[in-house]
């Protein structure tokens, strides 16, 4: 159920001059990055008066964006970058490093191009100085999702059924003490759906196609255990007293038993000696007596029960508890009634590119957290949004770094108190709120009042684009991460409170938003007869506080 009030207001609404017609805008902080046709992507910030924004920043781009985000903690902008011919149309993902390098304007920029990997000699020369540089990542197929993690500076390429996880590394020029920034993968999921839509937060990855979605929890081991002198290959059977495991190794050399596969016929050619009269075929038993065998676990096994024995793998390691999680049997003809299923699935095939270009899957493991599947194929699924949720550090840690041995590439260097993680999935015509941590849930459902193009999550909001223009609800991932740090019932919301449509502002062509400390939001309109151009207009809309917020809503009921 969605109440409706009319209570939500923006407290400033201010139009951004852009000369070029805008492909897509990105915000981030006080920062407002715009990509234009014109190949380039220009950066505002408010001005020291707040009386508006003003370009800060401009960096041109190889090819035409049509995707972008910024992360504050590595400073980079990533952008999904298509070239048009008569054929066909290319796609590219680029990453853009020291776009932050001050340039005169009456002095045109420099700019380097490189692979991502490659070995670049203008960084070991002696006259070389800071310039803006583009590296390409090579992908395999079309891309179709980017995802970045705001913590930890990683980010997620899907194209088809992968997804590939990139961190920014500092890297030593040879036979020198400079060094420079590059970008490698280090670490490839295969899911079993093509993903649409991808959402990074630390350990935590979650993709979803037209009608399913999966939630991961991907862990390393420890340094020692990831060697590869160390590494052992376990088998995924459910430990339990139920299930009776030996080896043939164990039982006594006295009594052997008949080796089947060396039964064979024997023939007088073939001993070369006389048998007389007899004719008969004659069979030979060898036994093996003291011959070792070795029985090797197949690593694709998987047992399927009904009945899962949680109690047994809550004593186990976290390891044995991922590798011995018993399947539960979901069937169409018993579960079509409902609309979203949700059930235990396979996580996605894992390949480490942490010991260089050889693909491995030891030290690293994925658990589902979440996976929904719609049975009827009613729903739709537009897109997935992680939100975590951290408490306030005390001021003697607070801004702390923590020793990182570099083998967890997926843990942030800095510790967050993180209480919870949520995770929207949305449609176009409604929305889903999971708490994936702790424990999996179904906290609240939306339901939009028109379809959806565009859905974007606030630290305390649900922003939604319509063609009418912004519908504002309330979120309820701070009332989860209320009731997993508060003790007493009473001094909290329940998060099973009903959803609350704040309110409606009416905006003609919105095609795409995001949020920052401020939100950004692109119009545009096509021309009239008569006239060529399309007629946009960027709005940086100004939340109110959460204090006033709270004040409207009372005051509306």
């Amino acid at each position: 159920m969605v109440r409706v009030f009319r209570c939500h207001n923006f407290k400033r609404s201010t139009v951004v001059p852009v000369t070029d017609e805008p492909l897509a805008v990105f915000s981030d902080g006080d920062l407002v990055f715009v990509a234009t046709r014109q190949c380039s992507i220009r950066v505002y910030k408010p001005n020291e008066d707040g009386s508006g924004f003003s370009e800060w920043r401009c960096l041109s781009t190889i090819c035409a964006v049509e995707k972008m985000a910024y992360n504050r903690h590595k400073d980079y902008i990533i952008t999904l970058e298509q070239k048009r011919s008569w054929k066909s149309v290319s796609r590219y993902v680029r990453v853009y490093i020291n776009w932050q390098v001050e340039v005169p304007k009456t002095a045109k920029q420099r700019t380097k191009v490189r692979i991502a990997g490659k070995a670049h000699s203008l960084h070991s020369s002696s006259s070389y100085v800071p310039q803006l540089e583009v590296v390409e990542l090579p992908v395999d197929g079309t891309v179709t999702a980017i995802g970045v993690c705001k913590l930890t500076g990683n980010f997620a390429i899907a194209f088809g059924r992968e997804v590939k996880l990139y961190h920014i590394v500092e890297k030593t020029v040879a036979n020198s003490d400079r060094t420079y920034q590059d970008v490698e993968p280090f670490l490839e999921l295969c899911w079993n759906f093509d993903v649409r839509s991808v959402s990074l937060s630390e350990e935590f990855l979650v993709c979803c196609s037209h009608n399913e979605v999966q939630a991961i929890a991907i862990s390393y081991a420890e340094a020692d255990d990831a060697s590869p002198r160390n590494r052992r290959v376990s088998s995924p059977r459910p430990q339990s007293s139920q299930h009776l495991m030996f080896s043939l190794d164990d039982i006594p050399a006295e009594s052997p038993s008949p080796d089947v596969g060396s039964h064979r016929s024997v023939s007088p050619a073939s001993t070369g000696q006389s048998t007389g009269a007899s004719s008969c075929t004659q069979l030979s038993f060898t036994p093996r007596v003291n011959t070792p065998r070795a029985i090797v676990d197949d690593e694709y096994y998987q047992e399927w029960s009904f009945d899962p024995d949680d109690d047994l793998l809550e004593a186990a390691d976290d390891a044995v508890r991922n590798q011995s999680k018993s399947k539960v049997i979901f069937l169409h003809s018993l579960h079509r009634g409902s609309p979203h299923a949700q059930h235990q699935a396979a996580p996605p095939v894992l390949r480490d590119f942490r010991g260089g270009p050889v693909k491995s899957s030891s030290g690293v493991s994925a658990r589902t957290v979440l996976y929904l599947s719609d049975l009827r194929e009613q729903d739709d699924w537009l897109s997935v949004t992680l939100v975590p949720s951290h408490l306030p550090e005390p001021d003697s840690v607070q801004g702390s770094a923590v020793t990182w041995s570099g083998t967890n590439p997926v843990k942030s260097a800095f510790l967050p108190c993180r209480c919870s993680v949520c995770c929207f999935v949305s449609s176009r015509r409604g929305g889903y709120l999971y708490r994936l941590t702790p424990g999996s849930t179904l906290v609240s459902s939306y339901r939009y009042t028109d379809a959806a193009h565009k859905v974007v999550a606030g630290p305390h909001l649900l922003q939604v684009v319509t063609r009418t223009g912004i519908e504002t609800y309330t979120g309820r991932w701070g009332a989860v991460a209320l009731a997993v740090t508060e003790e007493g019932e009473e001094v909290r919301p329940a998060s099973s409170l009903d959803i609350c449509l704040c309110g409606i502002e009416p905006f003609i062509g919105a095609v795409d938003i995001s949020h920052g400390t401020n939100i950004a939001l692109l119009t545009k309109v096509e021309a009239q007869k008569g006239q060529d151009d399309l007629l946009w207009n960027l709005y940086v809309l100004e939340n109110c506080s959460v204090a006033d917020l709270y004040k409207d809503l009372v005051r509306g009921e």
